[in-house]
């Protein structure tokens, strides 16, 4: 194992991989971001090995926040307790470590913070269990956010990132799904405003119509959240590919970890989006304990019923 880590228990690193190509090397630390970390931990153990060995390190961290800005703390407490990329976020641009990279562009390009969407799903899933689905005033504060988001990934900065990426098959995809699921949206509104109780009928038997319309928001948030991750995976790439340091390491999530992996290495299990690598990287080591593989990592789309149901709701509708 070519692992600049080689003399640390990395206990607490749920996956861990190393590809090589010529004299490069990239680590990739692969995390679940809301697990408890013990203290001390493992990603504690790694700063002095990097500050020694001076890899380049790519972070899962916001390029608008990175900083120490309004971190009170309390939250910086929280930070060092759970997942290990923001230990080393942390620790290392309070020392001004040069080579730490925050890579996440998602809010740089304009797609919604990961607390707004959770913001947003706590809000609908309540309003889901209430029984009282329909168009209230939470739903309308909601509803810009996500045809914004919608606005967003059709615009040319996000498409000109895709057309050069290993996503480009998926582009298309998504824009086709979340454009469908905002028309429908749009069209169960202005059904609502020439029936005061269309949102407590039922097109199909198995939901209220107010069901369905909260279910849409749900998984619109949920395909952007997956769109907004393949920007982040395209950065990192992007910035691997670019970079001339003969030692990188990734601290991101385990789904960025695999697809990263899978696509510098030309794996298999993503043969199907027709990406392949000219000079792929070779596996030197792989070790994953989360279980997760890149098959359960892949991003696609998910719609808001199964498809019988949906075409009959749609049938419905029209």
């Amino acid at each position: 194992m070519n692992s600049i880590f080689k003399d640390i228990n990395l206990k607490d690193c749920l996956d861990h991989h190393i590809i090589m190509r010529g004299d490069r090397t990239i680590e990739l630390i692969g995390e679940i971001h809301n697990k408890p970390l013990p203290s001390p931990n493992s990603y504690v153990e790694m700063l002095d090995v990097i500050k020694e060995k001076n890899p380049d390190v790519l972070v899962e961290h916001s390029d608008l926040l990175c900083n120490l800005d309004n971190l009170d703390p309390q939250k910086i407490d929280y930070m060092l307790s759970y997942g290990g990329s923001e230990t080393i976020f942390l620790n290392l641009i309070s020392n001004d470590y040069s080579k730490l990279v925050c890579a996440d562009n998602r809010l740089r390009m304009g797609m919604l913070s990961r607390s707004q969407m959770h913001q947003f799903q706590t809000i609908l899933t309540n309003i889901l269990e209430s029984g009282e689905a329909g168009l209230t005033p939470d739903i309308l504060k909601i509803l810009p956010f996500l045809l914004g988001g919608v606005k967003v990934l059709k615009s040319d900065d996000i498409r000109s990132i895709f057309s050069n990426s290993s996503y480009k098959k998926l582009y298309p995809v998504f824009e086709g799904a979340l454009s469908e699921q905002a028309k429908l949206i749009l069209t169960m509104v202005k059904n609502s405003r020439t029936n005061s109780m269309f949102f407590k009928e039922n097109i199909i038997r198995e939901k209220t119509n107010g069901e369905i319309f909260i279910m849409i928001f749900l998984t619109m948030i949920q395909n952007l959240q997956t769109f907004g991750s393949m920007i982040f995976d395209i950065n990192v790439i992007n910035k691997i590919l670019v970079s001339s340091s003969k030692k990188t390491i990734v601290y991101a999530g385990i789904n960025h970890v695999n697809r990263i992996k899978a696509f510098l290495s030309n794996d298999p299990a993503i043969s199907m989006f027709g990406a392949d690598m000219r000079a792929p990287f070779s596996v030197n080591h792989s070790l994953n304990r989360s279980g997760i593989s890149i098959s359960d990592s892949l991003p696609l789309p998910i719609d808001i019923l199964p498809e019988e149901l949906l075409v009959q709701f749609l049938a419905g509708l029209s």
